[in-house]
């Protein structure tokens, strides 16, 4: 069977000229009813044929090229089901295929359920289905009825939709686990994507045709021309003023129950689609509940940080273990200008110190941190909370009632948070038991 193969009003057709069926004579209405009627298979097997064969092949070889990261993988997995659903003549895009690619992500490499790769990637595809789903009869209207300025004005306003839905899909988990989030997102793809879309993918796909006779050189220029004029973007967008939103760490329920609540109001339809807004009364419910630490130990014990009641850290030093005071700024949410060190001798804030020892009152608690041996007797009989970078089983008498965190106890358990009750209690918690009982933990005595 010999076919042509050509395009009718942007659609893909196919012209049957020699080996098909024969459907005799007569009106062309009746032998097309014949031809349904009768031949309906070898229609399908003309359509339906692998012809999405090398693409696939070709997403495989960009798998492999890129390092099959996450993000590749569902888009290598979402691609090939798009692939299929071409060859088979169903829907391509929709929300079984992302449930179809997150399980098979997972079924192989599971570890990535908890993985912010995961959560962001899988978020932001899931939103951008459901809301392209909704729109696509309005969005086809609008295309039909359109000239090429008005098809250039829709592209523009297709970059924009497609970065406020990837955003608000994405932000609660950038949020969970990187306590930030860029407020001028739609501004920096708004010019950077027409960027991408006709310079950068055009260029490198140049270049990678022309890489046998040797010119890849010259796409790769248009190349870096783009890439540098990206990043000068993303450079200025950052640069402007609260081009970042911070927040502190969320408790793991609330992100649940937020989770649970975009699920129903993308799965959902009619008015049943309200039931997504329990679960965010939930997470908003976790949230008025949950405090962070009012300090932290490291588990060196050699830096600790104290928050104040307007958020602003107060940390024992600047300089040692600068990644951990690092993680626990993202943690809280604030910036260096939020950061300040304890004094060398008088007050800094409600920290006092002097050559021995620090004195930190909060809430009526009074919190000592000890720099040198000698001062370990004094501390343990005056505060309510005494840390020190060294031992103090030998060095504090054991009819005194305060709590002791040292470095014996940081080296067993980890790093320390501390919580003061409006009651006047104190509960401390150790990374060992949030971490759990694991038998490759380096903190855990239970396998040994």
């Amino acid at each position: 069977m010999r076919v042509i193969d050509s395009h009718t009003g942007g659609q893909p057709t196919r012209v049957i000229v020699d080996g098909g069926p024969d459907l005799c004579t007569g009106p062309l209405a009746e032998r097309r009813e014949l031809l349904a009627r009768e031949h309906d298979d070898l229609r399908q097997k003309s359509i339906l044929e692998p012809k999405c064969s090398e693409a696939m092949v070709g997403a495989l070889f960009y798998m492999a090229l890129a390092g099959a990261s996450i993000p590749t993988q569902r888009a290598m997995l979402m691609t090939g089901v798009v692939f299929l659903a071409i060859i088979l003549d169903r829907s391509a895009i929709s929300l079984r295929l992302v449930a179809f690619a997150a399980f098979i992500v997972l079924l192989f490499f599971s570890e990535s359920l908890l993985s912010a790769s995961f959560h962001m990637s899988f978020a932001a595809v899931a939103g951008l289905v459901a809301f392209y789903d909704w729109l696509r009869p309005y969005w086809s209207a609008w295309h039909r009825r359109s000239g090429w300025l008005r098809r250039a004005g829709l592209y523009f306003l297709g970059v924009s939709f497609t970065t406020i839905i990837a955003t608000a899909a994405t932000a609660p988990f950038a949020l969970y686990h990187f306590q930030q989030l860029a407020a001028y997102s739609i501004l920096g793809n708004f010019i950077a994507v027409p960027i991408l879309a006709f310079l950068i993918m055009p260029s490198i796909l140049a270049a990678l045709f022309m890489m046998p006779f040797g010119l890849e050189f010259i796409p790769l220029y248009v190349t870096d021309l783009g890439v540098d004029a990206v990043l000068n973007i993303a450079d200025w967008v950052s640069s402007l003023p609260h081009s970042v939103f911070r927040m502190g760490a969320w408790p793991q329920a609330a992100l649940v129950a937020i989770v649970f609540s975009g699920l129903a109001l993308i799965l959902l339809r009619g008015a049943v689609r309200l039931l997504c807004l329990l679960p965010l009364f939930i997470a908003i419910i976790v949230f008025s509940g949950y405090s962070p630490p009012d300090i932290l130990i490291s588990d060196k014990a050699k830096l600790v940080s104290v928050r104040d009641g307007r958020g602003d850290l107060y940390v024992s030093n600047l300089r040692s273990e600068r990644f951990a005071r690092e993680n626990w700024m993202q943690s809280y949410g604030v910036d260096d200008a939020r950061v300040h060190k304890w004094p060398k001798e008088g007050a800094e804030g409600f920290v006092a110190c002097g050559e021995m020892a620090c004195r930190i009152n909060i809430q009526g608690r009074l919190v000592s941190y000890i720099y040198h041996e000698t001062a370990a007797a004094q501390e343990c009989a005056a505060a309510d909370l005494v840390v020190a970078p060294f031992p103090l089983y030998k060095l504090c008498v054991s009819e005194t009632s305060a709590l002791r965190i040292d470095r014996a106890g940081t080296k067993r358990k980890g790093a320390h948070g501390v919580w003061f009750g409006d009651n006047g209690g104190i509960v401390i918690k150790t990374s060992q038991e949030l971490r759990g009982a694991r038998p490759w933990s380096s903190l855990n005595e239970s396998f040994r």
